[in-house]
Formats: C-alpha cells, sequence, structure tokens
C-alpha cells in the first residue's frame, strides 16, 4: 500500500541535458543535479539510464528511496505515447506517485507560476503549449526534427547547412560570411558535406545556429536563413495562442536572442518567465502530493 510521500522529484529532460531537483516537503531542503539528455525519441535507453542515475543520486544525497517520493518527468520525446508507457512501467510502482509528461507542459506550468499562459520552447527543438483558464492545456509542434521544430535550433542549422550547399553548387565554394563558416564545421566539397550529414545528429545541427545569429547582420544569405526562422517562430507562437489573449512566454537556448528579432507587434504579448521547466515539474508533483496523501487517507479508512 503507498504511503504519504514525503519528498517531491521534478525532472526535467531534453535533448542536451537533464536537471532534476528532490525536495523534502516539510523543511522545503532540495538538492539537485544536472546530467546528460534523456529525450525519449532520441535515445530511449539512454534516457533511461539517466533517469535512473537521476534518482539513485538524489535519493542517495537525501537519505530517502524511492516509495517516499512524488515525482513529475517532464521529457522531450514523451508525446511518444509507446515510449512513455515503457518508461511509466519502469518508475511508477517503484514510488508513491508518478507522472510522466513532455518538457512543453512542464514548461507552461513553471512559465507563468501555473496560471494560463501560452508558452514557445525554443531549443534544439520547438513546441508551444497553452495552458488555459479551465485548466485545460493543448500542445502545438513537438513533432521532432523530421516531421517538424520548425523554428528550433536544429531546424536552424539545417537550414544553413542547406544554404552551404546551394552556395557550393552554385559557385564551386563558398564566399558568404555563414557560408565560410559552416564549411568549415560540416565540410568544403559535397563530399565532406555528405560524409558529415550522415552522422549527423539533431544536436549537431543544433550546434550551428549561433552561426546564424553571428552573421544575420552582415551576410544576406544568413539574413535569409533568420528570416525563415522568425516566421517560423511567429507562426509557432500564433498557432499556440489560437483565438485567445494569452501572454507569451519565450523558453529555451534560442529564446532569448530570437525575441529582440520579432516583429513588434509579437513582442508585445511577450512577457518574462516566472519560473523554468524544473520548477513547473516540480509544482506539478507538489500538486500530485494532495491527490497522493487523499488516496492514502481513503485506503486507511476503508481499511
Amino acid at each position: 500500500m503507498k504511503k504519504n510521500a514525503e519528498f517531491i522529484l521534478g525532472i526535467d529532460g531534453g535533448a542536451t541535458k537533464t536537471i532534476a531537483r528532490l525536495v523534502h516537503l516539510d523543511s522545503n531542503k532540495s538538492w539537485q543535479i544536472t546530467l546528460g539528455p534523456s529525450s525519449l525519441t532520441n535515445d530511449f535507453q539512454g534516457a533511461v539510464n539517466t533517469l535512473e542515475e537521476a534518482c539513485s543520486s538524489l535519493c542517495y544525497k537525501a537519505n530517502c528511496t524511492l516509495d517516499n517520493v512524488v515525482g513529475v518527468f517532464g521529457l522531450a520525446g514523451a508525446c511518444n505515447q509507446a515510449n512513455a508507457e515503457k518508461l511509466s512501467r519502469i518508475f511508477k510502482e517503484r514510488m508513491s506517485e508518478f507522472e510522466i509528461c513532455s518538457d512543453a507542459k512542464t514548461s507552461a506550468y513553471g512559465a507563468n507560476n501555473g496560471l494560463p499562459v501560452a508558452t514557445i520552447a525554443l531549443g534544439t527543438g520547438s513546441v508551444g503549449m497553452r495552458l488555459e483558464s479551465d485548466g485545460k492545456y493543448a500542445l502545438i509542434g513537438g513533432w521532432g526534427f523530421l516531421l517538424g521544430d520548425d523554428g528550433g535550433g536544429a531546424k536552424l542549422g539545417l537550414h544553413a547547412v542547406q544554404a552551404t550547399m546551394a552556395e557550393i553548387q552554385r559557385l564551386g565554394h563558398c564566399i558568404s560570411p555563414l557560408g565560410i563558416g559552416i564549411s568549415k564545421r560540416v565540410g568544403l566539397t559535397r563530399t565532406g558535406i555528405l560524409s558529415w550529414s550522415a552522422q549527423a545528429t539533431p544536436i549537431k545541427f543544433a550546434q550551428l545556429a549561433p552561426l546564424v545569429f553571428e552573421h544575420h547582420k552582415n551576410c544576406q544569405m544568413a539574413n535569409s536563413v533568420m528570416q525563415t526562422h522568425l516566421e517560423n517562430v511567429e507562426q509557432l507562437i500564433c498557432e499556440t495562442r489560437a483565438d485567445t489573449k494569452l501572454p507569451v512566454v519565450l523558453l529555451g537556448s534560442l529564446g532569448e536572442p530570437t525575441y529582440h528579432l520579432l516583429s513588434e507587434s509579437i513582442q508585445k504579448v511577450i512577457v518574462k518567465a516566472q519560473g523554468n521547466a524544473l520548477d513547473g515539474a516540480c509544482l506539478l508533483a507538489r500538486r500530485n502530493t494532495q491527490s497522493n496523501k487523499q488516496e492514502v487517507e481513503l485506503n486507511d479508512y476503508a481499511g
């Protein structure tokens, strides 16, 4: 029989890193750890290993066991139901209460302290989440690198590589600042680029995105790639807000640099984040302790 939990565990897991926070409910003392990626779509077993390490390390530090913990894992790729269910089977029975959800959901809850908001996460990928006043939420985008993620760093890097390929094909070499920068990373020839791309992951493409921001003011090709990025981000913002007037919070590594380049009308609806995805995971976990407590009390009464 499950017991009242004394700890909450929030996890924010993405394609590049995982941050986990364990909090003792009575004292509010917390322990935190940062590990490698835990995206369920990029490497499921690798994600499991990372999450297991996070749990064991934090429980060791706090001198507790998982059956005394209410956990919420906000993970990239959690929208893949099959993978989410596989992960749930690994952790659910070991914890006092367990929830797995997308990192978009935890971002939305953290961004405005659980109040209605539209969040746009721009990292390696991109995704929008609308949290409405009735508690309902809607996920927009988040289809992954192959099917979507327009406005994310990986797609921005991909478009930069494609523009570089076109320049090499047209001229035989690169003359633009962006093309020169990209070709130094991925190859100077068709053979070199094809060899690099055959091994490239979304993270590798995302690592090229800063070059577009660096050169967009002094390079026509970079500016063209940037304009496509901004159009994609603005479209994601509009689709996420839908017909509401919700405030928008930009999250992720590309959120801040992208904000300054968006149109004035879009900038007006964007507000500063009150918290992040890890805060949102902990907020949800804290709420779930109430349902856990009620369930335990009902079981005790029935007994």
